[in-house]
């Protein structure tokens, strides 16, 4: 708006009026440019500096999740080498405990089979023995059997007491080898003792044709229970085997 220049001053004083409003209005339009471009500049100054904080706690914020994240890293690979310790620790115990149990397991099956191996050889060794004393005590009742039945009218009571004490010697071996005979050994122990039995009733009563007859039936008997002996010891019968007629006692 331009100056009103008052009616009383001169044209100097118009211009020097004029100047000076310029002047002042110049000033006051520059003032307030300053402060107007100071206070753009404190907004920009706080925006930048509001900016920098900013990006100052996004990076503190992510230096603590990069560090939280390290921490937690290392913690669950702390966690996972103390697992697979632990794990390789157990499977360690357990191949130990399995190693010793199986060591107990076989030991025990070694000293079970020691002990069998044991036992059969007591029992073999037994059998042996009762075998051979049957052997004798069979041999000793035949023969005292059939001295009966060949004794004179004087002498047979002498003779029947020595063929009742051979068959009784024969019976008691005959039940201590039927305590290990296994069922075909056993039919045929029982066979003889028949044969043997009926000898000494024949001798008894003075048949001596059916004692000598009963004498080659126990010595068949006699055989079979000798093939049936090897059998039960695990070796190949060297005979065939008799047949009894009628003192078989179940044999196939």
């Amino acid at each position: 708006m331009p100056a009103v220049m008052p009616a009383d001053l001169t044209f100097s004083q118009t211009l020097w009026s004029n100047a000076l409003g310029a002047l002042f209005t110049a000033l006051f339009v520059t003032l307030g440019a300053g402060v107007l471009v100071r206070t753009v500049e404190d907004r920009q100054a706080r925006s930048r500096l509001d900016a920098e904080n900013s990006r100052q706690e996004s990076m503190r914020k992510a230096d603590e999740a990069r560090a939280d994240a390290l921490a937690k890293a290392d913690q669950e690979r702390a966690a996972a080498l103390l697992l697979a310790d632990q794990q390789r620790a157990d499977a360690l115990t357990k191949a130990e405990t399995e190693r010793a149990d199986l060591r107990r397991q076989l030991d025990k099956e070694h000293d079970e089979r020691q002990q069998a191996r044991d036992h059969e050889f007591q029992s073999r060794a037994a059998l042996r023995e009762s075998y051979t004393e049957l052997l004798v005590a069979q041999r000793r009742s035949r023969e005292a059997s059939k001295a009966l039945a060949e004794s004179g009218d004087i002498s047979r009571i002498e003779a029947g007491a020595a063929a009742s004490k051979a068959h009784d010697e024969f019976i008691d071996v005959y039940h201590r080898l039927a305590l290990d005979a296994d069922r075909p050994m056993w039919l045929e122990l029982r066979s003889l003792r028949a044969v043997l039995d009926d000898m000494v009733q024949a001798a008894a009563s003075g048949d001596l044709d059916q004692c000598t007859q009963l004498a080659g039936v126990a010595r068949d008997a006699r055989q079979n229970l000798e093939r049936s002996f090897r059998a039960r010891l695990g070796h190949e019968p060297l005979q065939d085997r008799h047949p009894l007629g009628r003192y078989e006692k179940g044999q196939s």
